[in-house]
């Protein structure tokens, strides 16, 4: 057992060392927390112990100690008694086995063994959870062992494993190990060498323990210890505990500060506390430990002490009854506080009060104290004798008491939540110099001089109650109101004159002023000298007229130009006159106009018109003044210029001198907005010349105000843009011709394309019916019809289209993939368009042409903006927009449409330009690049179907319209685009390599040539034609192609053709304009060309001349 007692101390050493070494409550928390703690591991570890003497010897091996007999209650049915011993070792082995196991987990406890010759560790069954590993994890050698623990203590634990081998003493330590997860965990361990027969070492046997939850709790304690220490250090409070078992007293060291001892000399007994008290005080503590002991409570006193320099100190001391566990007395801790401080502070206070008592009443002011209910609880003699009132009377009035009688000045009566003493302890600020009338209860008035303080604690916070003085200034008040009075008849005279009135004596200092100027006061005035503030150009002449006043007692008048001390410059018309007292001049009295504005207009008008005479008069704008009263008061020669008047004759007259009868609404509205201070307006309007012709102006009308806000006329500059509204208007129709131009253009290839078909096929049906059959007829009319409508064709692309097209159920989709060839063709090659239509889209009413030109009004936009390519998306899409969604979309009812998007990947547009961006005539373009137009008729377009259009762009990253059409609820009806044309000829025998995306062009120009004699290979794309031309065994005579199509375009493969066969002939064929196919490089004179749609005669009669050499 002591072999285990010392083994176990290393678990548990620790925490009695610890709780050794702690003080008061702490080591009562200590003991009792490890208290419990050794009550759970000494029983397992002896446990242990015994199974780790015994294990691995069985009772066979043992021999039983012969002085042992067998048990009285042993079994006498003959069994050997060596038999029944082994019986009830083995039980017992097994249950103390069961034990160990059982119990070394629950108590986080573990056993190892470490063989010296192999290296080798051996671990006990669950004590790898305490190293946070899996048992096959746990290390099998030293070295392995080493690497786990903690960096910081694997030298420590080198040395105590050396000194266990030197030396056989079972070593212990506490270490920290490294878990898996990184975290850190204390063991205490314990280890034991044991020796082989000869003596040498044989293995290595400890235990391990996780004490990580312990360290934890003493590292806290330690914290807590330290905090108390320095609160107490801090406050200044000391702590002691007496056992009265030993007679002894323990303290800390505040304590003896606090009494006054030198560190080490108190006695530590209770007698020597005692002996400490001043003995006036010592039958009072006496009495009220003893009371403490015999009731089980505490104490609660203060007394004094005789420091050792004799000083005395006064402490407040607290103690309560410390008990057993068999609830005996056994002595008593407590706390001591030094509140000598605090003693002598309350016994000022009270010889302080009583001082301010003595002067309080002898007073001649009143001073009353109310509580915060209003009632009086203290007051003077003098207050009473003031309100006519006994010190009984006064005390006991509040502030609600029916008898008070107080009035203002004016002789309304106070209200109690007027009262001074209620609004300081309402506000919590002071109030000073109220006056009140009382009336008092003889009959008199007397007026008093208010003053009310909040009494407030040292805290601050809601007051106590109030302090009111106040004194008797009847006859004061009399006197004052009587100079007041007359004073301020003097002073309404002077205040409201306008001008400024001064006093000065003979020497200049002002002795009075009625004003002075902004962010002056006139006490900073008075008593300064007027030489501090007249200028010196004119002082001498001021100066002069003063001395006039004194000597002569005449009056004089004076322009003055005087500094304010603000650094302004402000010019006076002073008037000087004598002030008589008892027959002699005692000052000059000065009035003072201000003339600045005066001087300054007149300078302005001076300048002004020098200024407009160089400047209006030079002009080439023209230039009309008009007054308040709408009247012209000058004209430049410009205006003279334009309007034809002369400027003398236009003088004096109303606008509508220069307007015809039905524009005077407008121009009075224009003056209205005008005068009320609008800076932006800019007008056009028809005017009237002298000879009674039109012409166009343009106004920029500015109002002109006075510094005060007030309007003195209107400034006009006015222009003639006749020439200029005439040249945008030719501008405008030309670049609209333009626009419409390249609309057309666009889509003149696949409309001629249709009718080279129909017309081509109707004359190839034509050959084949008789003239005398009925049908013959009806394709006469089909050829007609394509004629027809090939020559609008011509005239779409001269002409600007101007129909009125009906609106129809459609669905959106439709529209956008019957267009997409054509705006394929339209974009060019360099971008690529995505279109993503809605499957089941919903219908919409709109007319299919507007429809359409919004569509590629909007794709026109976008490739524009777009010139070195990109990409370009139109979708459609159904949404239901509810009362939240629409908040994204302004002005749109919530609903069912159809939004369609058109976005690109161009330049993309700034804020400014996006605000403007469907502004008529409005564009970014250089000039005559575009007419502004485009985005504007989508909009009007999009509104004119009930519809909505939005736009989002971020300048290099491109744009997104997104149009949304009301649905629709009747089904659609089948849209129909527009149509074109072709035509037929003479026979031949070559072979034609023929190239046309077209699916109809192409069949009609195979048919009829072939039908012709020729040998036709025809083909859909340039590639094929290349590798025909390539492969192909015979000679190809002639090369027949289209100008633009997907891939390679006609001038491409041509150029390919021909560097395989030199002699081939080329014909191109395009329903694009001269221009179009100028820029494809095919219509420059040098290659043979036919435009579409064209009958097949034309077709054959070309391509004879070409194979003849005719051409």
């Amino acid at each position: 057992m002591h072999g285990i007692a010392r083994g176990l101390s290393v678990v548990v050493g620790t925490s009695g060392a610890l709780g050794a070494a702690e003080a008061g409550g702490h080591a009562f928390l200590h003991g009792l927390l490890f208290g419990a703690l050794f009550s759970l591991v000494v029983p397992l570890v002896c446990l242990w112990w015994w199974w780790r003497q015994t294990r691995g010897r069985s009772a066979l091996d043992r021999q039983p100690d012969a002085a042992v007999e067998v048990p009285a209650f042993a079994p006498r049915s003959g069994t050997p008694p060596a038999v029944v011993a082994r019986r009830r070792h083995e039980t017992t082995e097994r249950t103390t086995e069961v034990l160990i196991r059982q119990g070394l987990p629950a108590a986080r406890l573990g056993s190892w063994e470490h063989d010296l010759a192999r290296n080798r560790i051996t671990w006990s069954e669950h004590i790898h959870e305490i190293f946070g590993r899996l048992a096959e994890t746990m290390p099998a050698t030293f070295e392995e062992l080493m690497a786990i623990v903690h960096p910081d203590d694997r030298a420590s634990l080198v040395q105590r494993a050396k000194r266990l081998g030197e030396t056989g003493i079972p070593v212990g330590s506490e270490l920290r190990v490294v878990w898996p997860d990184g975290s850190i965990h204390w063991q205490a361990t314990r280890a034991e060498l044991e020796r082989d027969a000869q003596g040498q070492p044989l293995r290595v046997t400890g235990i391990a323990m996780d004490i990580t939850e312990r360290k934890h709790i003493e590292d806290e304690l330690r914290q807590s210890q330290r905090l108390l220490s320095v609160g107490f250090d801090a406050a200044h409070i000391g702590a002691w505990e007496w056992d009265q078992r030993s007679g002894r007293m323990t303290w800390s060291g505040q304590v003896e500060a606090i009494f006054g001892l030198a560190p080490g000399t108190f006695s530590g007994t209770f007698e020597g506390y005692l002996a400490l008290i001043h003995p006036g005080d010592l039958t009072t503590v006496q009495s009220a430990i003893e009371r403490a002991m015999a009731e089980g409570g505490g104490f609660q006193v203060e007394h004094r002490v005789t420091a050792a320099d004799g000083s005395i100190r006064w402490l407040a001391g607290r103690g309560d009854v410390l008990r057993g566990s068999d609830e005996t007395f056994t002595g008593m801790a407590g706390v001591v506080l030094d509140v000598t401080n605090r003693r002598l502070a309350e016994q000022e206070l009270r010889d302080s009060e009583g001082r301010y008592r003595a002067v309080i009443t002898a007073m001649h002011e009143g001073v009353v104290v109310h509580r915060p209910d209003g009632r009086i609880i203290d007051a003077n003699r003098s207050a009473a004798e003031i309100l006519g009132l006994s010190l009984d009377q006064l005390v006991t009035r509040d502030n609600a008491d029916p008898r008070w009688s107080m009035v203002h000045e004016d002789g309304s009566p106070f209200t109690v939540d007027e009262f001074p003493n209620v609004i300081a302890q309402r506000s919590g600020k002071p109030q000073h110099h109220t006056t009140m009338g009382v009336h008092r209860p003889d009959g008199t008035t007397r007026w008093l001089s208010v003053n009310a303080d909040p009494l407030l604690s040292l805290g601050g916070g809601t007051p106590l109650g109030a302090v009111v003085t106040y004194s008797d200034i009847t006859d004061r008040l009399h006197h004052e109101r009587a100079m007041r009075d007359s004073e301020e008849r003097l002073r309404s005279l002077a205040e409201h004159n306008p001008n400024t009135i001064s006093m000065v004596d003979r020497t200049g200092t002002i002795l009075y002023v009625n004003r002075t100027y902004p962010g002056i006061e006139i006490n900073q005035v008075l008593g300064t000298n007027v030489r501090d503030y007249i200028q010196s150009e004119t002082l001498g002449p001021y100066l002069v007229a003063l001395e006039r006043v004194f000597t002569g007692g005449s009056s004089g008048e004076v322009e003055l130009q005087v500094r304010t001390p603000t650094g302004e410059t402000i010019w006076f018309l002073s008037s000087l006159g004598p002030l008589r007292s008892g027959g002699r001049i005692i000052a000059a009295v000065v009035t003072s106009i201000d003339i600045t504005e005066r001087r300054r207009d007149l300078e302005e008008r001076r300048r002004f018109q020098s200024e407009r005479e160089t400047m209006f008069e030079r002009m080439p704008i023209g230039c009309i003044l008009w007054t308040r009263e709408r009247r012209i008061s000058y004209a430049n020669p410009a205006a003279e210029q334009i309007f034809g008047f002369a400027a003398d004759g236009m003088n004096g007259h109303g606008p509508d001198l220069l307007n015809f009868e039905e524009g005077m609404p407008e121009v009075s509205s224009y003056f209205e907005r005008i005068e009320k201070g609008d800076m932006g307006l800019v007008a056009e309007m028809n005017n009237r010349k002298a000879d009674g012709s039109e012409v166009h102006c343009e106004w920029h009308p500015t109002p002109l105000f006075t510094a005060t806000g007030e309007l003195t006329g209107v400034i006009t500059m006015v222009m003639d843009i006749s020439e200029r509204s005439s040249l945008e208007e030719q501008l405008r129709q030309s670049q609209k011709m333009e626009a419409v131009g390249r609309l057309a253009g666009g889509i003149a290839h696949d409309f001629n394309n249709l009718l080279t078909a129909i017309m081509g096929y109707g004359e190839l049906l034509e050959t084949r019916i008789p003239s005398t059959d009925q049908a013959s007829g009806y394709v006469q009319q089909i050829k007609k019809a394509a004629r027809r409508a090939a020559a609008l064709t011509y005239q779409l692309l001269a002409f600007s289209r101007k129909q009125v097209l009906q609106a129809q159920l459609l669905v959106v989709g439709d529209v956008i993939t019957d267009l997409e060839p054509m705006l394929r063709r339209l974009i060019g090659e360099h971008i690529t368009l995505k279109t993503d239509m809605e499957q089941a889209s919903w219908q919409v009413l709109a007319d299919a042409g507007q429809l359409e030109q919004v569509v590629m009004n909007l794709v026109v936009n976008a490739r524009d903006a777009m010139p070195t390519g990109g990409s370009l998306t139109i979708t459609t899409r159904n949404r239901h927009l509810d009362a939240d969604m629409v908040r994204a979309y302004a002005e749109v009812p919530p609903g069912d449409y159809v939004m369609m998007t058109v976005s690109d990947t161009g330049e993309g547009m700034e804020d400014n330009v996006k605000k403007r961006i469907f502004e008529p005539f409005f564009t970014t373009k250089p000039e005559g690049k575009g007419t502004g137009l485009g985005l504007a008729v989508v909009f009007g377009v999009v509104r004119q179907s009930g519809g909505f259009i939005f736009v989002d762009s971020v300048p290099t990253k491109g744009s997104r319209f997104d149009v949304l059409l009301p649905r629709a609820d009747k089904a659609p009806e089948p849209f129909r685009h527009r149509d074109s044309t072709a035509q037929l000829a003479i026979r031949g025998s070559e072979t034609i390599l023929l190239v046309e995306d077209d699916e109809g062009v192409r069949g009609l120009a195979r048919d009829t040539l072939e039908a012709s004699g020729y040998t036709v290979l025809a083909v859909s794309n340039g590639q094929e034609a290349i590798e025909i031309s390539e492969h192909y065994p015979k000679p190809i005579e002639l090369l027949l192609t289209d100008v633009v199509m997907p891939g390679l375009g006609g001038r491409e493969v041509a150029e390919q053709v021909k560097r395989k066969r030199p002699a081939i002939r080329v014909l191109f064929m395009s329903g694009y304009t001269d221009d179009l196919v100028l820029t494809h490089g095919v219509a420059d004179g040098t290659a043979a060309f036919i435009e579409k749609p064209f009958a097949a005669p034309k077709l054959l009669g070309r391509i004879r001349k070409l194979l003849s050499g005719q051409v």
